[in-house]
């Protein structure tokens, strides 16, 4: 109840009632408030937990989008997460307020070679060893400590039999999916480098810049919002290109881009960033001539442009749910 008392006012008197699971019942200044714990703050996860009766008066979450915030609205439900923001009306409560710090979340031994061994699981590839360091490119050392993490997290089951064609699968997929991109923000670069881009025809100007750094042997995958535009679409707008490039350090941003032709300037429409692993460039699709980021890595970069943005990354995730 940490989360709950920091927005609430010093002289605030709050008691534990009782528990039932992600549920509590609080005495709040003489009050009962019913609060449900969910432990992601994405649209899906609010929808599930409010499918629950009797809703509560108050929803926790770590971290609560922009959108789940908006399916508690819908339900007339109060919310508040751990960055200290909170929107809560009750007949003895008002409280509206944005975060006050940033959330971090606990380390959780994800590593940027395991977000490429889960694109290429979340893709279709087999677990095994050797199928997962063909696709990715990485060593089969690599490939095995992978997906060994992902099954001590639940995410894999081992089969039962034994030896170098033994597979693992997917258990939760969309747990896995869920996990992998959480991570996938945790794990971004942090650099960017905006650069000018004609917007009339966006796709023939990434197509031009493809032709371009495939000159200089660069490689590079289009994410976000415009790739889903490609593959799932459903936004309307599209008002920015987010390319990854092969590039580490803003310099080599910089000579990316000039080899594409194109200069940095404040507010561009072009926004080049690094490769978050070694194993995305090997999971690269060719579509009409544009070169994609694996599908999962579109929706992880898709839930962090809005509710828009959410709503796409869900229309993504049941387009690409396996049917069996």
């Amino acid at each position: 109840m940490a989360a709950l008392r920091g927005v609430l006012p010093p002289t605030a008197q709050v008691e534990i009632l009782g528990e039932s699971g992600a549920d509590s019942v609080l005495r709040l200044n003489g009050r009962r408030l019913s609060v449900r714990w969910v432990p992601r703050g994405w649209p899906r996860d609010l929808t599930n937990a409010l499918n629950q009766r009797p809703l509560p008066d108050v929803v926790i979450a770590p971290q609560m989008s922009p959108g789940a915030q908006e399916v508690a609205r819908l339900h007339s439900v109060g919310w508040l997460d751990e960055s200290g923001a909170a929107e809560i009306s009750t007949p003895t409560l008002l409280v509206a307020r944005s975060g006050s710090h940033r959330f971090t979340p606990e380390p959780s031994g994800w590593r940027p070679s395991t977000l490429g061994i889960s694109e290429a699981l979340l893709s279709g590839v087999r677990g095994t060893v050797d199928a997962i360091s063909r696709a990715t490119g990485y060593s089969p050392r690599s490939a095995q400590v992978g997906l060994a993490f992902l099954e001590t997290r639940g995410l894999l089951v081992a089969e039962k039999r034994r030896g170098p064609d033994a597979a693992r699968r997917v258990a939760e997929w969309d747990r896995l999916l869920d996990d992998y991109a959480d991570a996938a923000a945790r794990l971004a670069p942090p650099l960017r480098l905006e650069v000018g881009i004609l917007w009339r025809d966006p796709a023939a100007e990434l197509r031009d810049l493809g032709d371009r750094w495939a000159q200089r042997r660069i490689s590079w995958a289009l994410t976000g919002a415009m790739a889903a535009s490609l593959v799932a679409p459903l936004l309307t707008t599209v008002s920015s290109a987010d390319v990854f490039v092969d590039a580490r350090t803003e310099p080599a941003l910089r000579l990316v881009a000039e080899a594409g032709g194109r200069e940095p300037m404040t507010g561009g429409r072009l926004i080049l960033r690094p490769f978050p692993s070694a194993g995305m460039r090997h999971l690269t699709t060719d579509t009409d001539g544009l070169w994609l980021a694996p599908w999962p890595r579109i929706f992880a970069d898709l839930r962090h442009l809005g509710v828009r943005g959410e709503e796409a990354a869900e229309h993504l995730r049941d387009l690409r749910r396996p049917t069996s």
